[in-house]
């Protein structure tokens, strides 16, 4: 809705960039059907490894746009742990951020997933992103669809996968902002991670009202 009735205003500010809600539309399309070529399907499940960033809310919604589930990993825990995490999820491929290569290696020693071969850096994922058919994509979604998978942290055991639908993340942005007060002037300073329920549902509670998340700069090139 935001893409055509706040076409022009900023919705992620990244650095020196500024992605509008229209522009956010367009390059979520293209990389959903990126997705697509690459083989992932709804249903499936993709692991993101990456910054806090414009690059990590894109990915989430193309993946959203495909029905497909996105682990979202924390990368503060060991390899041991991730791979703990990726065998249990099973995704059928892991796109992360450069600095992220030697803990997505590391990590694949004990657990053996499916890595794309593309390599995506900056360039690569720009052209993803911004080349290509942007229109909307003929797969169906419904409100209780998974959006994206968050592992628990402080519990006994192993971390549990939380799921989270395409309905349950809207109402809680919209019960996010409106205990907040957020209103589409509002610019969100982003500085939780975004792997986490507190900096994504920030973040998102900032997006259905139309305002804008603000990204502080940092490496944010991905390897799928």
């Amino acid at each position: 809705a935001h893409s055509s009735a706040n076409a022009r205003r900023a919705a992620l500010i990244d650095g020196e960039r500024t992605i509008s809600f229209a522009e956010l539309e367009r390059r979520t399309n293209r990389l959903a059907r990126t997705l697509l070529v690459q083989g992932v399907r709804k249903g499936d499940r993709i692991a993101l490894l990456l910054n806090d960033g414009s690059q990590f809310i894109e990915m989430v919604i193309a993946a959203g746009k495909v029905g497909a589930i996105a682990m979202l990993l924390n990368w503060r825990l060991t390899p041991a742990e991730l791979g703990w995490i990726m065998g249990e999820g099973s995704p059928v491929a892991v796109y992360r951020a450069e600095r992220f290569a030697g803990l997505v290696a590391e990590a694949s020693g004990f657990r053996d997933f499916v890595i794309a071969d593309d390599p995506l850096g900056e360039a690569t994922y720009e052209r993803w992103a911004g080349d290509g058919a942007d229109g909307p994509l003929p797969i169906a979604i419904v409100g209780d669809d998974p959006l994206f998978m968050m592992f628990t942290s402080g519990t006994t055991g192993k971390p549990k996968g939380c799921v989270h639908s395409h309905a349950s993340t809207i109402i809680s942005a919209m019960a996010f902002a409106g205990r907040r007060g957020f209103v589409r002037e509002d610019r969100n300073l982003s500085t939780g991670p975004l792997f986490h329920v507190a900096g994504l549902g920030q973040a998102f509670a900032t997006m259905v009202v139309g305002g804008a998340n603000v990204f502080i700069p940092r490496d944010s090139a991905v390897t799928a």
